[in-house]
């Protein structure tokens, strides 16, 4: 029996890949923020750009087999994503759960994610620097106030590693294909352009100026 939700005529490799990488709208902007903040990390990006040879293929075949984010170097990519999902959320606020009928409130309040991610009382004084290091030991309440995919009934499927993996697939590939060494980027922001530790802002008009210039 074809379990395949495409007809066997159309189930061509792109179509299938379209449906397991998140929309355009939810991704974009982890990636690119993710991207560009492991430039100012010099261990990071060695990490990321280390390998002359970058394959994609043969990179996602290992990464997307390895079923365990303790697979050797699986969790220090990962952690970067972490940390890029923490500082540029997908979704920044999580409606409640359901309301009960009998309820004395008459209004209904989100929680606000992108504040709790970056709650300096939960995370530290540098709640607002991108530092992947922090996740590879994280305390209880950390580890409760991490919510990138939101929280039940209504959480991302791609919650169980799937996204993040997703995300270190394109980060890496943008390190491989856009390497520091021939181009930089320029905030055209005084504060950017000096300040490489400098939080980055979320907003689409904030990136309008950007740009990729060649060395």
């Amino acid at each position: 029996m074809n379990h395949s939700p495409l007809p066997p005529d159309e189930a061509e490799p792109v179509k299938v890949l379209e449906l397991l990488l998140p929309a355009y709208e939810t991704l974009w902007r982890v990636v690119l923020l993710t991207f560009l903040s492991t430039l100012s990390i010099a261990g990071v990006l060695r990490m990321m750009c280390g390998a002359s040879n970058f394959n994609e293929s043969q990179f996602i075949a290992h990464f997307l087999s390895s079923h365990t984010v303790r697979h050797t170097g699986i969790c220090e990519w990962l952690t970067i994503q972490q940390e890029g999902l923490r500082l540029y959320q997908i979704n920044k606020a999580c409606l409640p759960r359901r309301q009960p009928d009998q309820s004395r409130c008459s209004s209904i309040i989100s929680a606000d994610i992108e504040a709790v991610h970056l709650d300096p009382n939960i995370w530290g004084p540098d709640a607002r620097q991108f530092r992947p290091e922090r996740f590879t030991n994280l305390m209880r309440l950390q580890n409760a106030a991490y919510l990138p995919f939101g929280t039940k009934p209504h959480r991302c499927p791609a919650y169980a590693g799937f996204g993040e993996r997703l995300i270190a697939l394109l980060v890496t590939a943008l390190c491989s294909r856009f390497h520091p060494s021939r181009a930089s980027a320029r905030f055209n922001d005084a504060s950017l352009d000096g300040d490489q530790s400098a939080s980055l802002p979320t907003g689409r008009a904030d990136m309008q100026d950007w740009r990729w210039v060649r060395k």
